[in-house]
């Protein structure tokens, strides 16, 4: 793990944020996203899916050909969570070249990094953070949750199996 990426993205959580303790929704502006958006658009059929009573982000999904991608941007910092979306249902989340599968999703990676957005991985995505939230144990709450979405879980987590 990227232990600096961690206490940077701590310290970016804590600005958002404001507090450990008392949540307040990070302030919502898009503005900063507007150029990415674009360009990812002009090779995309893009979907807002944003849903701002959980959502601490921007969720599209990106779509080409049979190719489906959930692309969240954080209103607390300037981190991605970028996922591969499977016919079974299943995320991979892509952080690095080494995980593209297509050049569409060299071209995200890319797109993320000139706009200076860092697409995280699941073990800095999985790091505890003492975010308190509502209704939630402690020990469950997740960089994830602290940047992209306040639903307990974490994506990776709900596989389809085949037992349903």
């Amino acid at each position: 793990m990227d232990h600096e990426l961690v206490t940077e993205i701590l310290t970016n959580l804590l600005k958002a944020y404001g507090d450990w303790k008392e949540y307040t929704s990070p302030a919502c502006n898009p503005v900063p996203y507007t150029d990415l958006m674009n360009s990812i658009e002009e090779i995309f059929d893009v979907s807002d899916d944003t849903y701002l009573h959980y959502d601490v982000s921007y969720r599209y999904y990106l779509r080409i050909g049979l190719g489906v991608w959930e692309l969240r941007l954080s209103m607390a910092g300037p981190y991605a969570y970028l996922c591969r979306i499977s016919t079974s249902l299943s995320v991979e989340v892509i952080t690095d070249w080494m995980q593209v599968t297509c050049p569409e999703e060299l071209t995200l990676l890319e797109l993320l990094r000139t706009h200076g957005i860092k697409p995280l991985g699941v073990e800095e995505l999985s790091y505890p953070i003492p975010l308190v939230l509502d209704d939630w144990e402690q020990d469950d709450v997740r960089v994830f949750h602290g940047l992209f979405c306040h639903v307990k879980g974490l994506p990776w987590d709900f596989v389809e199996s085949d037992d349903h």
